[in-house]
């Protein structure tokens, strides 16, 4: 079963404020949305949201070592599409 939270308890998990996980939504397109909105307000699902800040630091901005990581893909992935996989197959053979 989900668990579900509303603002404050996201807000009390999370060590901040119902405000400030007001303006993380407003800056970060990429914050998680509400699985449901109702009269009370906006309901996540916890580990969705808790997943989207250990990737971060807490004002929101990717962890140094999320930055690290998403490098590393890019210049892995631009590596394999120009020399070929680390397997020795040449480029477009799987």
């Amino acid at each position: 079963m989900a668990d579900l939270v509303g603002l404050a308890e996201l807000a009390q998990r999370a060590g901040t404020s119902p405000g400030y996980v007001r303006v993380l939504r407003r800056r970060h397109a990429d914050f998680p949305a509400p699985i449901v909105g109702l009269a009370m307000g906006p309901v996540w699902d916890w580990a969705t949201v808790e997943a989207w800040f250990a990737k971060r630091r807490p004002n929101g901005r990717p962890s140094k070592a999320s930055l690290a990581m998403d490098r590393f893909g890019e210049v892995y992935r631009q590596a394999v599409a120009t020399v070929g996989d680390p397997d020795g197959r040449p480029k477009g053979q799987g």
